[in-house]
């Protein structure tokens, strides 16, 4: 255990709160900065608990998902932001686990029920009539004309948008997709149309949280809602070749208002490897010789004369260096991934080394915090901690 894993292992328990009617959580943060319950930010924070054997405190963030399933029939974006989802790894948070408790069936059978809850909600609210699935929101008018005047003063376009309501409808897809802000989600006449697209990413994560039910449904001997979920993943895997193939066999984000994919490469391209949809070697090749950077892998591409977003390059955050990493190794490019873990690793035991602490994000450029855009950088164990322990047991006799 090196000394990041022993700070990871002293402080991570001061990341655990307590609220009425959940179990104890885990927040982003040692500091006060995040104290809430956040949805994918948890689902990375497994890692790190998975890594030091608390399967009880994992035990609780996945019970607390599940009563929000119950309850809500989504999992919110935070217990006090609920007119949005975030990413939905719920699944495979639960597939994590069972992995690790050796293919358990009684987890398979107490948490099925949750998941198939969670994909009945993307497929009813968040389906575009292409038939993939995008984000969007469950905002009422007043919160969407706040929010809008609350985001256009965050990315420098203050009263730039006419139509409040519509363009708070987009910020909020953005937000739900975990990448506030990006220019992934761009239009001819609107640099932030979130519910224009259909997401590669997210797309991917459903593909997989279908292969997970469907794995899920036959260990517990439904063999029909199995039959059900191999139907839903074979379906979207051709609906995602159809619509998002670019060049060199990468799967890009397809703008299905205007019905045509993105041009801008970013990290989130990844997930498609990573989450069993092909591509091929030379799609993962390719994209990773646009994002990587000396010190890492930026969120997106740069460009020439253009504003930077949080989620852009040069920032380096560690679900992108997951899904990187993970995509690359599926790709059978192991030598990349070995190489791409390396260097998260590096920065963050560089910047500990500085600072005593972890951090939210890192500059893949220089190696040091990010300071690009929108908001100062907070420290933070979360993520950070649980991407680094995944990427340390994975890779850490790797020469």
């Amino acid at each position: 255990m090196n000394d990041i894993e022993r700070y990871i292992r002293d402080n991570i328990g001061k990341t655990i709160k307590c609220k009425a009617g959940m179990k104890p959580f885990t927040v982003p943060c040692i500091s006060e900065t995040y104290t809430d319950f956040y949805y994918w930010d948890t689902y990375f924070t497994d890692f790190a608990l998975l890594r030091l054997g608390d399967y009880a405190q994992v035990e609780n963030n996945l019970g607390n998902m599940k009563g929000f399933l119950d309850t809500l029939g989504y999992v919110p974006n935070s217990d006090i932001t609920i007119n949005r989802s975030q990413p939905p790894l719920f699944a495979r948070a639960v597939y994590d686990y069972y992995l690790v408790r050796g293919e358990n069936e009684q987890i398979a059978r107490r948490y099925l029920p949750a998941i198939v809850k969670e994909h009945a909600f993307w497929m009813k609210e968040r389906l575009l009539p292409c038939g993939l699935n995008g984000y969007k929101h469950n905002a009422d008018g007043e919160y969407l004309d706040s929010f809008c005047s609350d985001i256009e003063k965050r990315v420098g376009c203050e009263g730039a948008y006419a139509d409040r309501l519509r363009q708070g409808a987009h910020f909020l897809a953005i937000a739900e997709s975990g990448w506030d802000f990006t220019p992934r989600f761009y239009s001819a006449n609107n640099r932030y149309a979130g519910m224009d697209y259909a997401p590669v990413d997210l797309n991917a994560i459903l593909y997989n949280m279908e292969e997970i039910a469907a794995r899920f449904a036959l260990a517990t001997g439904d063999t029909a809602l199995a039959d059900g979920f191999t139907a839903y993943a074979a379906a979207r895997k051709t609906l995602m070749l159809q619509y998002m193939t670019g060049e060199h066999g990468l799967l890009f984000d397809y703008n299905a208002a205007e019905g045509r994919i993105s041009r801008l490469y970013h990290a989130g391209m990844f997930a498609p490897f990573a989450l069993g949809v092909p591509c091929g070697k030379e799609g993962a090749e390719t994209l990773l010789a646009r994002l990587e950077l000396d010190c890492g892998i930026a969120a997106c591409e740069s460009r020439a004369d253009v504003k930077f977003d949080q989620w852009d390059y040069p920032s380096m955050w560690p679900p992108l260096v997951y899904f990187c990493a993970e995509g690359l190794e599926k790709a059978g490019l192991h030598e990349h991934a070995v190489r791409i873990a390396r260097k998260y690793c590096s920065a963050v035991e560089d910047v500990f080394e500085k600072t005593g602490t972890l951090w939210e994000k890192y500059d893949a450029r220089t190696g040091t915090v990010a300071e690009n855009a929108e908001y100062t950088t907070p420290p933070m164990l979360g993520w950070t901690a649980g991407v680094y322990c995944y990427l340390i047991k994975k890779y850490k006799n790797e020469e």
